[in-house]
């Protein structure tokens, strides 16, 4: 089992998340870190740029 799960800020994998916590198909200390993927492409895409 993962002890930490990254994914984007999309909130559906927040709910997703719980429900596979509740029906224990993840165990409850499993971690959620959410990262916005777009702010960094586009932050590496005007570092290139410059």
């Amino acid at each position: 089992m993962p002890h930490v799960i990254t994914v984007d800020k999309n909130a559906a994998y927040l709910k997703a998340i719980k429900t596979l916590k509740g029906d224990e198909t993840l165990e409850q200390t499993t971690q959620l870190r959410q990262k916005n993927i777009i702010e960094k492409t586009h932050r590496l895409f005007v570092y290139e740029q410059a």
